[in-house]
């Protein structure tokens, strides 16, 4: 994340009393200096969302940095406009997350139950994953999670059907109640010849390229479901150089790394463009260039080349 834009928490003052909603107004508009055209539907709005989560998350971009004032001309509207532009790009992005979820989970179910069968014992059963002295712990984890998704939940009815008609939970049962998270660790300690069956329904990808994207998609994806601010997040999980960075001339850091595309939300983007089929990425590349032109095509107090700098995105995204 930018230095400029780090999420800071909300003004010092608001976390120090309570202030009705009139007096957040004023707050803003005499200490601030942020414009409020229409005091009516500023009260309105932080009705409806705290002023925490919106000026927390989404001020510091409309921020002169050694000020601390709001740029000249910065309104009330802008940070909310910023932050349903936020709001429709966690919801986009969701979208495709989930078709890239349903197919994994349908990939590592269906080759491990090739090779080991369908009985609930079996992925329940450390001896088939890639255990080690390292790993060791994490498999047993996340072994002792699907016993209780198995043996113990009720709140699945596919599960509690199979459990009580069955007497077995097949893992193509199972997956459905896996989270992301499940899924990506459950593929990472697959054994090689699965985890080399799965990767290979992605072209130009090898197995290892393939942990690394659900890594970061991972990360990702918990903060769309948990509603936290997507447009400057970065994670500590990169994803690999891929020939992509190099056909788009991304440039080099001053850690000799690409600048773009290793832990931002364009590192998504990349990810996708391997994980989706081309049709289904070219659909969501055409939403995310909509709601970019919906948003950076309206008046805004810093220029559209610096709000791509700050979502990780090359001036040339959309080529990819």
């Amino acid at each position: 994340m930018k230095d400029n834009y780090n999420d800071r928490g909300s003004d010092a003052v608001t976390a120090k009393k309570f202030m009705t909603f009139d007096q957040q107004i004023k707050f803003l508009r005499d200490e601030k200096k942020l414009l409020i055209p229409d005091e009516k539907y500023a009260r309105k709005t932080l009705k409806q969302i705290t002023y925490y989560s919106l000026f927390a998350g989404y001020k510091d971009i409309f921020k002169d940095p050694d000020t601390g004032l709001y740029k000249e001309g910065t309104s009330f509207n802008d940070i909310v406009g910023l932050y349903h532009f936020d709001e429709d790009l966690r919801s986009a992005l969701l979208e495709y997350l989930f078709k890239i979820e349903d197919q994994i989970k349908t990939l590592v179910s269906y080759y491990f139950c090739e090779k080991f069968g369908p009985d609930q014992s079996e992925y329940l059963n450390s001896k088939n994953y890639m255990i080690s002295s390292s790993s060791k712990v994490e498999i047993d984890k996340m072994i002792h999670i699907f016993s209780n998704l198995a043996n113990k939940s009720t709140e699945y009815a596919a599960i509690n059907h199979a459990r009580t008609k069955h007497k077995n939970v097949p893992l193509w049962v199972l997956v459905n109640s896996m989270t992301f998270g499940n899924i990506y660790k459950f593929y990472s300690y697959l054994t090689p010849d699965v985890k080399g069956k799965v990767a290979a329904a992605y072209p130009g990808i090898n197995e290892h390229e393939l942990e690394q994207f659900l890594a970061l998609l991972t990360k990702f994806r918990n903060v769309c479901a948990h509603r936290e601010r997507l447009f400057t997040h970065q994670t500590n999980k990169t994803i690999p150089d891929m020939p992509v960075h190099k056909r788009l001339l991304i440039p080099f850091n001053e850690d000799d790394q690409y600048k773009y595309g290793k832990n931002d939300l364009y590192a998504v983007v990349i990810s996708l463009y391997y994980l989706l089929p081309q049709d289904t990425f070219r659909d969501f590349k055409e939403k995310l260039s909509i709601l970019f032109s919906k948003y950076l095509h309206t008046e805004k107090v810093y220029p559209e080349t610096e709000f791509l700098d700050i979502l990780g995105f090359p001036e040339n995204w959309y080529e990819i």
